[in-house]
């Protein structure tokens, strides 16, 4: 982990795979500083961040910063998380598994962790919105819910896939997840989010 920037105002929060690079891009593209793992992970230091984007900082909440949560589909996630090609990092691997133990099912590790995970976060969100749903319109609310100025136009200009890692020839759906009570689980966090 790095230094906390006297700068920051907010943290956006969720579960890892769930546009956390899109919505640091997304806002530093209008003109809201935000890491994308600098602080809570392993990127640069920037002593000049407004915002950080950290799935990892939910192992820290609550935070002295206005807190965001923001949510993916659950089968969108879930394809991601499952079907990733990139080798994971081992000290994120370690930091996760120190806050969440794994499972030795992925599948059942992955529906579990989407629904825990997004469960602190709304612990202490002041607010949630989904990753698709992110356009000018919301980074303009961001920015000015912390007192920047930005140029929302220019969230247009980001790629949505920033931080694309999975196998575009794989097919998996929802039905594919097993029965049981984490697939339920998993149903209704995404009822409740307004994905079906």
């Amino acid at each position: 982990m790095n230094p906390v920037p006297a700068s920051l105002r907010a943290v956006v929060v969720g579960t890892g795979r769930s546009g956390s690079g899109y919505i640091a891009r997304a806002l530093t593209a209008a003109g809201v500083r935000c890491g994308h793992e600098q602080v809570w992970g392993f990127g640069k230091p920037d002593s000049q961040l407004v915002v950080e984007s950290s799935w990892l900082a939910v192992r820290f909440l609550p935070l002295p910063f206005v807190i965001w949560h923001q949510v993916r589909h659950p089968e969108a996630h879930l394809r991601s998380r499952i079907t990733a090609t990139v080798r994971p990092d081992p000290r994120l691997a370690r930091l996760r598994g120190e806050w969440f133990p794994p499972h030795p099912d992925p599948v059942i590790h992955a529906m579990r962790r989407y629904v825990v995970w997004n469960l602190a976060c709304e612990r202490w969100a002041s607010r949630r919105w989904r990753v698709e749903d992110v356009d000018g319109g919301l980074v303009a609310e961001l920015a000015a819910e912390i007192g920047v100025a930005c140029d929302p136009a220019r969230v247009a200009e980001v790629p949505t896939d920033v931080n694309k890692h999975t196998r575009d020839e794989v097919v998996w759906t929802l039905d594919d997840l097993p029965a049981g009570a984490d697939r339920d689980a998993v149903m209704a966090m995404g009822e409740r989010y307004g994905y079906w």
